[in-house]
């Protein structure tokens, strides 16, 4: 009997891989041709398909001699097709189409109606503050776009105008990706949902030597730094060269900006301060935050108005300390609870962001390692503190700096 069960199950399963797929098909059409799907008022919301499946025959309405207004109205808007086969597919499989689009994509798809917009929702990244997880595989066309708040909805997404296979990615910032066509090309900015693009000057640092981005590149004010050695490299939108300056204040990989001020980490854990336009570095008279600073991963993220450090233990990722800094008494508290707000580290990425907005688990620090081969994220509970791991479900993958968080926007 439970085998008997398990069967149609799998069979149901396989029934609505094949609906998805013929729908999918069908939208990549409409879409494609510029025209806008229709719906039908149900009972239930259903995504009206043409098909021609025998797994799926749906009744045929009795034929009547009078056509009801309604009808004559449906078949007009279908163009006069009234003996084709129409089919209904549920709303489950509607969510089954969402994961095979593009996110612009299924933006589109939202429109048609509002309850495919409240389903449609749940697979637009760029709905929500909710940072997703962008995974560099070895396809050279598509990246992975996986979710953190629903783990079983991800997209391929496709980064146009590059070859993945030779593309760097130096990180993510604001919604956009910082990329290098290869080693020895200018850096250029992707964003990867509006796909707007925007090439920097050449004469810029060595690839993956990028260090932050203040805003996305479209807002004014926006500030991109870069280093090399001693040199600090920044560059404004508008400006035909990158601005280079001789730093001679330590080594640092971690910029953030707070209160009108740019704040960096050096490997000796002295806390700088600076201005740009000119350049002015300030060496604060504030303690390292922890004794052994050059053994951790070192992060800095404005929060709800304060500056926070963030170290992770390189080779030990469940020995997390997070610490605000108070400026007044120029010291470094630490913190027990991060309350609402949840932080996403990678690399050089430091994101906060309100867990009520976002839709995610707050008093939590997701994180990546480019040291686990296995794991994608792994997952810090202040309160416990547990650690949960996620590992990842294929090999297709880089194996090293291989994924970002972005913060999907259309801006």
């Amino acid at each position: 009997m439970g085998g008997s069960m398990e069967a149609q199950a799998l069979a149901a399963s396989t029934i609505d891989d094949i609906l998805a797929d013929e729908a999918f098909a069908w939208l990549a059409y409409t879409l494609a041709a510029g025209m806008k799907p229709t719906s039908e008022p149900r009972d239930q919301p259903d995504l009206p398909l043409l098909l021609d499946r025998r797994c799926h025959n749906p009744p045929r309405r009795p034929r009547d001699e009078s056509t009801p207004a309604t009808d004559k109205k449906r078949t007009k808007r279908r163009g006069g097709r009234g003996n084709s086969v129409n089919g209904y597919v549920p709303v489950h499989l509607v969510e089954l189409i969402l994961m095979r689009m593009n996110p612009k994509d299924a933006v589109r798809l939202s429109t048609v109606c509002k309850d495919w917009r409240a389903t449609a929702a749940r697979y637009d990244p760029t709905m929500s503050t909710t940072p997703w997880l962008l995974t560099m595989t070895l396809s050279n066309t598509t990246c992975r776009l996986q979710s953190v708040v629903d783990k079983e909805v991800s997209f391929k997404i496709k980064l146009h105008g590059f070859q993945l296979r030779k593309t760097y990615c130096c990180g993510s910032w604001h919604g956009w990706l910082v990329l290098q066509a290869n080693r020895d090309d200018p850096i250029s900015l992707l964003n990867p949902f509006s796909r707007t693009r925007l090439d920097l000057p050449a004469g810029g640092p060595a690839s993956g030597l990028f260090l932050y981005m203040s805003s996305a590149p479209t807002i004014p004010g926006c500030v991109l730094f870069a280093r090399d050695r001693r040199d600090l490299y920044v560059w404004r939108p508008g400006h035909e060269t990158w601005t280079v300056e001789n730093v001679d204040l330590g080594d640092f990989d971690s910029i953030v900006s707070f209160e009108g001020q740019f704040y960096a980490l050096n490997d000796n854990g002295s806390l700088l301060s600076f201005d740009v336009f000119p350049l002015r570095l300030t060496k604060l008279d504030v303690p390292p935050p922890i004794n052994n600073i050059f053994g951790n991963r070192r992060f800095l993220v404005e929060s709800c108005g304060e500056l926070l450090f963030v170290g992770i233990a390189r080779h030990h990722s469940s020995s997390i300390c997070v610490l605000r800094l108070d400026l007044k008494n120029k010291a470094w508290v630490k913190m027990e609870r991060l309350g609402d707000q949840a932080l996403f580290l990678n690399r050089k990425q430091a994101i906060s962001v309100s867990a009520v907005e976002a839709g995610c688990d707050g008093d939590r620090i997701y994180f990546s390692n480019p040291c686990d081969d296995d794991v994608i994220w792994r997952v810090c509970d202040m309160e416990s503190p547990r650690l949960d791991s996620f590992p990842r479900t294929g090999r297709r993958h880089r194996r090293f700096r291989d994924q970002v968080w972005i913060t999907p926007s259309l801006s």
